[in-house]
């Protein structure tokens, strides 16, 4: 990895950066979206959320857990859901998370 140093803004802040995750260890710059300010990722999709003001938690059976993203609160439109399954009812070890 080069020994870089990340360059200062017009402020002479520091910036953050980021090194590749391959045997080149390449220095990169990271990108902000900037309206949000959110640091913006590779494709977009993963598990990052549609907008919601409104989450709910049910629990259908020992081991999973299910939370649902509203936007127009309770009775709004559902916008994503996350399952959570755990191995098993102590809920120590997490089997699978989906998105939908």
């Amino acid at each position: 990895m080069a020994n870089e140093v990340a360059k200062g803004d017009q402020n002479h802040y520091r910036v953050m950066m980021g090194v590749t995750n391959d045997t080149a260890q390449e220095v990169r710059m990271l990108r902000v979206d900037p309206a949000t300010d959110y640091l913006l990722t590779a494709g977009g999709g993963g598990f990052a959320l549609n907008e919601y003001d409104y989450i709910s938690a049910a629990y259908p059976n020992a081991t999973t857990e299910v939370y649902t993203f509203n936007v127009g609160g309770s009775g709004g439109i559902t916008v994503n859901t996350i399952t959570v399954v755990y191995t098993d009812s102590t809920k120590s070890f997490i089997s699978n998370v989906t998105k939908v």
